[in-house]
């Protein structure tokens, strides 16, 4: 009771010093076993609200603060397109690679994330659920809550834009000629947007097809589409060079994740050690 007492009673400024003073605890312990060496890790967002926070939904100012944090202490933040340089020349990333990723296209993106993202001086890539901003139904205007196609060919160069499907289906409850048919509707995005569309694909739900056999045929059909790297939700930081490009680990940031949790997940790649 008393030890909760106290707790409570901490002000914001002593809360937020021993955050810091944990925070580089912890970054000091990953690099003492060797957990900023030359993997690639991959961090991901997705909606950004002003007010609000929840699973899928970081506050602007976690967000800023995390940037700051991968500023501060020299993460080396790479646009998408550098590591796939990188991994077509067989030439080693620098120390503690990173890539920032955005999934859906999310409406708050040009609004909320880009400023915080041009503040920091940082790259990102806009995964894409191509029928949430093209809607036929709607004569190509977008989905609620989601960019429009002239949003994101008036994003700044140093946003990448990649693929996040189609129709934003879970390729696990899929077969085989829906996951067809969606990786070639979705990759029709190099006809329709006037920008670069990366050769980089996210699954749904970040989750593979769970059958072998349907896995690798999936893998073909990115490949003949020219998709180069697939991603996939699962913690830790990728070897390099890269072992498997068509289940490419992503680092997930909930919006409810405390400032701490986050250092970690950055850190060694997981919350829980």
């Amino acid at each position: 009771m008393a030890r909760s007492r106290r707790q409570n009673d901490m002000s914001p400024a002593t809360a937020a010093t021993l955050s810091t003073f944990g925070s580089r605890a912890l970054s000091a312990l990953g690099t003492l076993a060797r957990h900023d060496g030359t993997g690639l890790r991959i961090l991901l967002w997705h909606d950004v609200s002003g007010d609000s926070r929840s699973r899928g939904t970081s506050h602007v100012e976690d967000l800023e603060r995390q940037l700051r944090w991968l500023r501060d202490n020299r993460y080396a933040v790479l646009p998408f397109s550098e590591v796939l340089r990188r991994r077509s020349l067989g030439t080693p990333l620098p120390r503690r690679a990173v890539v920032l990723t955005f999934d859906d296209a999310c409406a708050s993106f040009p609004r909320l994330a880009l400023p915080c993202l041009q503040r920091a001086g940082f790259s990102a890539t806009v995964l894409v659920p191509v029928s949430a901003v093209r809607t036929p139904a709607q004569n190509g205007a977008p989905q609620p809550g989601h960019m429009s196609l002239a949003e994101l060919e008036t994003l700044p160069g140093n946003v990448e834009v990649g693929l996040h499907s189609f129709e934003h289906l879970d390729y696990r409850n899929l077969d085989e000629a829906q996951i067809a048919s969606d990786i070639r509707l979705c990759t029709q995005l190099r006809q329709q947007l006037q920008r670069p569309v990366l050769p980089v694909f996210a699954y749904p739900y970040g989750g593979v097809p769970r059958d072998p056999v349907l896995a690798e045929r999936t893998s073909q059909y990115l490949a003949s589409h020219g998709i180069e790297l697939a991603l996939r939700i699962g913690y830790g930081i990728n070897p390099w060079p890269l072992r498997d490009p068509w289940r490419v680990r992503r680092i997930t940031v909930h919006g409810t994740d405390s400032f701490m949790r986050f250092v970690c997940k950055l850190t060694f790649g997981r919350a829980r050690l």
